[in-house]
């Protein structure tokens, strides 16, 4: 039996999906118990001044995130996901906070993963590098609508503030395609 994934930032991008998994099957999810927040610093990804943060998860009893459910991942996968997701540690998770809220489900089975920031890459003082965010914004919209105003919603900055309002605040933030 292979494993699960639950992936929240630019994997939630059907190009890079493609790219790092091949044809997988997936399933957008809901998952209860923890936040996404902008509050990791990139290993890779190029980012100038403050914006250099990358997505992170938090446990969080009173928050949610929405995400992709990428099923059927073999070691080879985890391999190349492991030496991807630089700064973070892969963590098994259990499968009771998942919920099934976009139109498509999945029978569970195997081990559930997700990728959680590591203390020393968490930082308060940054905020998200631009080409990073459109990525994450362009996957979200790839999932619908609904999927797209909930990752909106459910996507906070270090400070607290919901991503929805920081885009609203700052519209010249440096992205090219969102809207």
């Amino acid at each position: 039996m292979e494993d699960n994934l639950i992936v929240y930032g630019s994997l939630i991008n059907k190009k890079e999906l493609l790219v790092a998994f091949g044809n997988t099957e997936n399933a957008p999810i809901r998952v209860n118990g923890f936040k996404r927040v902008f509050d990791q610093e990139a290993v890779w990804r190029k980012g100038s001044g403050n914006k250099k943060a990358v997505l992170n998860v938090v446990k969080s009893d009173n928050n949610w995130f929405n995400g992709i459910l990428v099923r059927n991942i073999n070691e080879k996968h985890f391999k190349s996901i492991d030496r991807r997701e630089k700064g973070y540690k892969r963590i098994r998770t259990d499968p009771t906070p998942i919920k099934f809220e976009y139109g498509i489900s999945t029978k569970l089975e195997g081990d559930i993963w997700i990728y959680i920031g590591e203390q020393q890459k968490m930082r308060d003082d940054i905020l998200p590098i631009p080409s990073y965010l459109e990525i994450c914004l362009e996957g979200a919209k790839g999932w619908g609508k609904k999927f797209y105003i909930d990752f909106l919603a459910t996507t906070f900055l270090p400070s607290g503030q919901k991503l929805v309002e920081f885009l609203k605040t700052n519209p010249k933030f440096g992205l090219k395609n969102v809207g």
